[in-house]
């Protein structure tokens, strides 16, 4: 992971090609307007997690409206500074791929339904602007810093918040709004799989921070416990792949320190930490957990799943369409009945039948793009928030894209913005990060 006796780290790193106008920056009026370019869109995120994820009409509205708002912002900071520096990054070539994809399917009269796909074109859209301006505006370790306490945070609340309505509520969301559909509710989302996609991408952050080897015991402690409480709603709400998926996460980060790392005493932490995980988990919903994992039969999604291969076969190239799967499955299902198939419960195979093949290809070099990226990313960053960052947004990526063979994480608006949010910031190529000004700053010290 490089030089640990680096004395000192460049600002800018000379591969990014990157160019920052320092007068600029050095003033309290544009440190505050990066500083809104990323948690402006943060916050509006995070209001979208606690708008039911989003899913409704005037909640999806106020993201795509965000969006546009932040990226006017952004390109008021452009102008103002007096040139025009874009960040290269990993994914942008793939993200874009897929828009001109999904504009090709309306403007050529490809989509099956033409108003559907302009509704998913808007919301990829939408969560391309986020991903653009946070990525953007990431330059210092502070900012990672302050990303990474905030995650811990919101994730720690959110979680606590989960727990006791979920205990307390009988299942209404804050206490007070009955879901118009019926739901497992959890937190505040109608579906509990939805909200075990949200804490999959929230939770690594504590364990990450807790891994990093200036940390004192009392702080490792911490962000052990807050990491503990956050990763255990995941297991409470009993979504079953929830459960694997945050499972994953953990064996994922545990690997991680335990190969770099020559102390003991964290890979002992990291054991004790995970058994109490697991004791927490027995103690406060063991046996119905058990119970869903002995009713796996869904007759739906088997259905869904078989008959999805005559979709892929009838349009294999294009697909039919972004978001037209509930409009075409009703003509290709064998299991006739009065339940509403809304998505394919399977984003990689809702990918195939939407997109076809070349939309499929271009999440595969998306998913290679994001991984190499990170894989880059964590050998050469010598700045050590940037690095636990990396290590928590990729670790989180990891559990959504896993639990995505088996939900639609990605078509909930909430889940989906903070995915390519997360996976933007993983993807630029050799950030433009600036250490602190008071010391040196060493090398990461995530291992």
């Amino acid at each position: 992971m490089g030089n640990a006796h680096a004395p000192h780290v460049a600002t800018i790193s000379a591969e990014a090609h990157i160019i920052t106008d320092v007068a600029a920056e050095s003033t309290e009026r544009f440190r505050a307007l990066r500083h809104a370019l990323i948690f402006g869109p943060v916050l509006l995120l995070t209001f979208a997690v606690l708008a039911f994820g989003a899913t409704e009409e005037w909640s999806i509205f106020a993201v795509r409206a965000g969006a546009a708002f932040f990226l006017l912002l952004w390109a008021t900071w452009q102008a103002a500074t007096g040139k025009l520096v874009v960040a290269p990054n990993r994914l942008y070539a793939p993200m874009g791929a897929f828009l001109l994809l999904l504009a090709a399917q309306v403007l050529s009269g490809m989509s099956a339904y033409a108003y559907a796909t302009r509704y998913e074109f808007m919301q990829y859209i939408a969560y391309a602007a986020l991903a653009f301006v946070v990525s953007q505006a990431m330059r210092s370790e502070a900012d990672f810093h302050r990303l990474l306490l905030f995650l811990t945070a919101f994730g720690f609340v959110l979680a606590v918040f989960a727990l006791l309505q979920g205990f307390t509520s009988l299942g209404k969301i804050y206490w007070i709004v009955s879901p118009q559909d019926s739901g497992s509710v959890y937190g505040p989302y109608v579906n509990r799989n939805h909200y075990a996609g949200i804490i999959e991408l929230l939770a690594p952050a504590p364990f990450a921070l807790a891994g990093m080897r200036d940390k004192i015991a009392p702080q490792r402690a911490l962000f052990l416990f807050i990491g503990i409480v956050t990763a255990s709603s995941a297991f409470t709400c009993h979504s079953r792949t929830g459960l694997i998926a945050v499972t994953i996460e953990m064996a994922f980060l545990a690997t991680f320190f335990v190969r770099r790392r020559k102390s003991a005493a964290m890979s002992l932490g990291i054991v004790v930490s995970g058994l109490l995980l697991v004791a927490l988990l027995f103690w406060l919903g063991g046996t119905h957990l058990l119970d869903r994992f002995q009713d796996m039969h869904d007759p739906y999604r088997i259905a869904v799943a078989k008959d999805s291969v005559a979709m892929i076969r009838s349009k294999p190239i294009f697909g039919w369409g972004a978001g037209t799967f509930p409009e075409i499955y009703p003509h290709f299902t064998s299991l006739y009945s009065d339940r509403f198939m809304n998505q394919a419960h399977n984003d990689v195979l809702q990918l195939l039948i939407e997109a076809g093949v070349i939309g499929f290809s271009i999440g595969l070099w998306f998913i290679i793009a994001l991984y190499k990226a990170a894989n880059s990313r964590l050998r050469s960053s010598r700045l050590r928030y940037q690095a636990t960052f990396i290590l928590a947004a990729i670790v989180g990526c990891t559990g959504l894209l896993f639990h995505s063979f088996f939900d639609f994480n990605l078509h909930v608006t909430a889940n989906a913005a903070w995915f390519y949010s997360l996976a933007a910031i993983v993807g630029i190529a050799n950030a433009p990060c600036a250490p602190a000004k008071q010391k040196p700053v060493q090398q990461q010290s995530v291992d």
